[in-house]
């Protein structure tokens, strides 16, 4: 493509981009094994329109184990897990535990990817894990927690429960609700539901974020949307996806949700049409 620069120069940018996933040793779980996935970008065009014309990322290689036992798993080096709170990736150690059929644990611990840039890594750390009860038979409950410094400030401090329940088989509900440590209060519930009635699905689900509790005071700006917090607005959104199945291979639906703004005594409402086409 063609990028215009400050100076009124037409600049021709043409990227080429690699993306190498590498797997070596047990590839069937047990024992030993290595994972790598990166990318990488070349700008073959007049330059100067990346920051830097050739550019990369290592997303995630780490070292994994798992004995034979498969009562659990070790992982070392740059990986992310979502559990409960935590949705991070990190370097560090990772374990899951599964006592037996009805118990898990995971245990993280490291250095936060997403602050490595952030005048260096000295003060930074993440630790956190979820313990998850299995109710079976499909049915489970899961306490998670997760601490997060940059720069030796703290940039959350959240604790949450998160639940999954198949209550017969046409009918699911999930839910997260999130606590802040620093704030003493609930930053978030987000819960939603599948019914099945044939070939028809209804997936209701209710959200509310209240941002004077949603981020850390000490953050001093780290995140992205952490000026939301000054506005003490407490969003409530309440929505439902309805979709038929025309076909094995074919899908339609409404997707509506209702925005309601606490501070700004203002509501709005999404309107949007699905169309799903599946090919395999």
């Amino acid at each position: 493509f063609e990028q215009e620069n400050e100076s009124g120069d037409n600049l021709q940018v043409l990227p080429i981009y690699e993306y190498l996933n590498i797997d070596y040793g047990a590839i069937e779980k047990i024992g030993i094994s290595m994972h790598f996935y990166g990318w990488a970008r070349a700008d073959l065009g007049d330059g100067d329109y990346y920051e830097d014309d050739s550019d990369g990322e290592l997303l995630s290689g780490y070292l994994e184990y798992t004995p034979p036992s498969e009562n659990y798993n070790i992982k070392v080096g740059r990986q992310s897990l979502f559990a409960g709170v935590i949705n991070d990736s990190f370097d560090g150690l990772g374990v899951v535990s599964w006592a037996d059929d009805y118990i898990g644990v995971n245990v993280i611990g490291g250095i936060p990817t997403a602050y490595d840039e952030e005048n260096g890594r000295s003060g930074d750390g993440i630790i956190g894990g979820r313990l998850a009860i299995t109710i079976k038979p499909a049915t489970e409950i899961g306490v998670s927690y997760k601490f997060i410094s940059d720069d030796d400030t703290t940039v959350e401090n959240i604790s949450g429960l998160d639940s999954s329940f198949q209550l017969t088989s046409f009918l699911s509900i999930y839910g997260l609700s999130s606590w802040n440590h620093e704030t003493d209060g609930w930053r978030e519930h987000s819960y939603e539901a599948d019914l099945y009635m044939g070939s028809i699905l209804l997936s209701p689900s209710f959200h509310m974020i209240q941002y004077d509790y949603f981020f850390s005071d000490d953050a001093l700006g780290t995140q992205p949307f952490q000026y939301l917090q000054d506005t003490e607005e407490e969003l409530t959104i309440i929505g439902a996806d309805l979709v038929w199945q025309l076909a094995v291979n074919v899908e339609v639906g409404l997707r509506l949700k209702h925005f309601n703004y606490d501070q700004r005594s203002e509501m709005s409402q999404y309107y949007a049409a699905l169309l799903k086409f599946k090919t395999a």
